[in-house]
């Protein structure tokens, strides 16, 4: 993906198994975790920030993929809900 596009546009139009409600990183629908290249992205907004707390507070490569804006490459799997 292109440095800056949204990662959340391509993994719709590409009909990905990371699913999206709100797309304003409070639902938590999206949570990933980030297996390579965490150290690359941008830090969570205080925002998002709070909903990892509460969605994946034992998960410190956690994100939600609604809010990722692409700074390098990335390995990702879905987060299950419990």
């Amino acid at each position: 993906l292109p440095i800056g596009s949204a990662l959340s546009e391509t993994l719709t139009a590409s009909n990905s198994p990371v699913l999206f409600g709100c797309r304003t990183g409070i639902c938590g629908t999206c949570l990933v975790q980030i297996d390579a290249g965490y150290d690359q992205l941008l830090p969570p907004s205080p925002e998002e920030q709070e909903a990892l707390e509460l969605y994946a507070a034992q998960n410190n490569k956690a994100r939600l993929a609604c809010q990722l804006m692409m700074t390098s490459n990335l390995t990702l799997t879905k987060i299950n809900p419990e």
